[in-house]
């Protein structure tokens, strides 16, 4: 089961992803989960998911961005989803 800590630092946004005993951190513009049960803080957000994370290219105003996907959802279907955010 996934464990994902969002924290702000500096303006941007930073992910860091905890499975299976591995910690990876990351900066993230997007993030697209599901199941997921979320703690807000003021700069931080810690949300567990039953899904499996992963990676999706999408293009947002004709730039290339990776997006965190932690959902059972398509490529397809995250690309269609960030589109009209």
């Amino acid at each position: 089961m996934p464990f994902l800590i969002f924290d702000r630092r500096r303006g941007s946004w930073v992910v860091t992803v905890i499975e299976n005993g591995v910690r990876e951190i990351y900066s993230v513009n997007s993030a697209v989960i599901d199941d997921a049960s979320v703690t807000l803080g003021r700069d931080r957000a810690m949300i567990t998911t039953l899904k499996p994370c992963r990676w999706v290219k999408v293009k947002v105003l004709g730039k290339e961005e990776d997006v965190l996907a932690c959902t059972d959802a398509s490529d397809e279907e995250i690309r269609n989803k960030i589109k009209f955010v």
